[in-house]
């Protein structure tokens, strides 16, 4: 079953988007540790993000 986000605008948006050339990730020693040894890296949805400003930034 498809996941329904047409009500998270910025998310279908982010989805749709071609790929950064560059991710940057900023996270402590543990965690990136974490990352690297389960090849994952995890993200929020950016409408429930508590920082307006961090997504800002990120769609710079």
């Amino acid at each position: 079953m498809p996941l329904n986000i047409a009500h998270l605008p910025e998310t279908s948006r982010l989805l749709n988007a071609a790929p950064p050339d560059m991710l940057y990730h900023y996270t402590g020693g543990q965690a990136l540790q974490s990352i690297t040894g389960n090849a994952e890296l995890w993200a929020g949805l950016p409408e429930q993000m508590n920082d307006a400003e961090e997504l800002r930034r990120a769609l710079r």
